[in-house]
């Protein structure tokens, strides 16, 4: 029975440091993963900083340019001359709004694999409260919604507290709610509106999970898009979406944070829902 016993332990201990040097050599591949995006990340933004210097460049010396010309033929420019200049105008200012786009677009990539890999070397027990992510999202509607010139309002239940808990990595949620809020911001852009974003926050109504709302008053979505929204290469914005935002943040929430993302249907723009499950409720 000893013998036995002895046995059985010892295959416990062997499948447990299998287990774990499973998970190290998954950590570290992540880490690897991370360290190449990084160098590439890096890369890549020196090029786009160089284009969107150069469309800087045009327009400012543009505008001196016509003038000159203006200038030299005594005011007398065709009608061809201000029809260049227009197109040139316009089109180096839609790189420049290109360029932004790219840099956001890398950059949340980017923070993607890095959070990845640090929940796969942080494993289990990994956690955050409702107060952390308030706090981070106020960085992101403070310096980077803002700098594009949109603002986006928090809504929350006054009854909600700071320390409700949740499991997962607190980075991985912001970067879902910020690909949402992104998806937005182009469609604004696209189509000119003002109106304010709108994160709104509650408890179900049993009261065992939060509900983020990620609200725009956008053109919504397509309804041969809607069918399909949470799939790769699925995309609102044609030649210029890649397809795996909306599919990253989906299976992020599902599998990373053991929540739900939904699309609601509103009779004006789009409303995203991911509901979380409180892990517990610290009173310290």
């Amino acid at each position: 029975v000893v013998l036995i016993k002895d046995i059985t332990e010892q295959i416990k201990k062997n499948e447990l440091i299998k287990e774990n040097l499973r998970k190290l050599i998954k950590a570290e591949k992540f880490a690897f993963l991370g360290e190449v995006t990084g160098g590439l990340t890096h890369i890549i933004k020196n090029k786009i900083s160089s284009i969107g210097y150069y469309a800087m460049f045009f327009e400012i010396a543009l505008p001196r340019y016509f003038e000159l010309l203006n200038t030299f033929q005594r005011g007398e420019m065709s009608q061809k001359q201000l029809e260049l200049y227009e197109g040139m105008n316009k089109r180096t200012l839609a790189i420049k709004s290109v360029v932004k786009d790219m840099d956001m677009m890398i950059t949340n990539v980017s923070n993607q694999v890095v959070e990845l890999g640090k929940e796969e070397g942080l494993n289990q027990g990994v956690s955050f409260t409702l107060g952390d992510f308030l706090h981070r999202m106020e960085s992101f509607i403070e310096l980077e919604a803002k700098e594009q010139g949109y603002f986006i309002t928090v809504d929350m239940d006054e009854d909600l507290d700071p320390f409700l808990k949740f499991e997962g990595v607190l980075g991985i949620f912001i970067q879902g709610v910020m690909n949402l809020f992104a998806n937005s911001i182009y469609e604004y852009k696209k189509g000119h509106i003002e109106e304010p974003l709108i994160l709104k926050i509650k408890k179900s109504s049993d009261g065992s999970s939060v509900e983020f709302y990620v609200i725009d008053f956008g053109a919504g979505i397509p309804k041969e898009i809607k069918e399909n929204l949470f799939q790769k290469v699925i995309t609102t914005k044609g030649e210029e979406g890649t397809g795996i935002g909306l599919y990253t943040t989906y299976t992020a929430v599902r599998d990373k944070l053991k929540g739900t993302l939904k699309f609601l249907e509103v009779e004006k723009g789009a409303t995203f829902l991911i509901t979380l499950p409180i892990a517990s409720l610290n009173q310290e």
